[in-house]
């Protein structure tokens, strides 16, 4: 198993975990009604430091990948961005048509759209990088 497949595993697992710990605590602050500005500060808080340093990670990662492997992660990327890009263009006209012009949407929807649309996101370029290396296992 390469890198890059090893990789996409422990991004699928990372992020289906973070995505269930979302879920868990969106769903306990939707059900409290919680409002206010310092629920969105401990977000920021936990969340900025993670984001900056998971981003260095990868960058870090990407370097160290050689060529083809850099064409099978920007392939996969591609593939992500038209997942992500696909995804909100049908959750927006789904909401829109199924509340109406007039009407009102519930907030909690916006980061229900925003986390399920990331976790598509990545899911689908995981999912692309390991078929992209079976096929070449398979090739070969």
């Amino acid at each position: 198993m390469s890198r890059l497949q090893k990789k996409a595993w422990s991004s699928l697992i990372t992020i289906t975990i973070c995505s269930l710990i979302c879920l868990i605590c969106f769903s306990f602050m939707v059900a409290r009604n919680a409002k206010g500005a310092h629920y969105l500060l401990i977000c920021l808080v936990a969340g900025v430091p993670t984001g900056l340093a998971s981003m260095f990670q990868e960058l870090r990662f990407q370097n160290q990948l050689d060529e083809r492997e850099k064409m099978l992660y920007q392939n996969a990327n591609q593939w992500s961005v038209g997942a992500l890009s696909g995804y909100l263009l049908v959750f927006c006209f789904s909401v829109f048509f199924l509340v109406g012009g007039g009407g009102q949407a519930p907030v909690w929807l916006f980061p229900g759209m925003l986390f399920s649309g990331l976790f598509i996101a990545q899911a689908t370029h995981s999912t692309i990088i390991l078929f992209q290396c079976r096929r070449e296992q398979d090739d070969a």
